[in-house]
């Protein structure tokens, strides 16, 4: 989910470690793990980690659109949390010019997603 793009990528940095020690989230990962392998045998794989990177991108895009067993839910959260590493991460962190906050309230005027 969090490829780098020039920059260390999520799991370079590990973070997938500090996500999988969340015990409030081991019953959905359980749950994820198994849907994300039953997808990946419908595309020709053995498992979701045995897919290409074209497979992977495809399961998790078929996992965000589905309200299947709630992996929606499941993708929705790892996202968060993973970003939330991600961008907290200090070699993340230093590749950005400007690390404050963006002014004292957030950003007040774009509380919804855009249009």
């Amino acid at each position: 989910m969090f490829p780098g793009d020039g920059l260390a990528s999520a799991a370079a940095l590990g973070l997938h470690h500090l996500v999988l020690a969340m015990p409030d989230l081991q019953a959905q990962i359980a749950n994820g793990v198994v849907w994300l392998d039953k997808r990946a045998v419908s595309q020709g794989g053995s498992n979701f980690l045995a897919l290409d990177e074209a497979g992977k991108l495809a399961a998790l895009d078929a996992a965000f659109a589905s309200h299947d067993d709630g992996i929606q839910s499941f993708v929705l959260t790892l996202r968060y949390h993973l970003g939330t590493a991600y961008y907290s991460a200090p070699a993340i962190k230093s590749a950005f010019a400007y690390t404050g906050s963006p002014q004292p309230d957030g950003f007040a005027d774009f509380q919804k997603r855009p249009a």
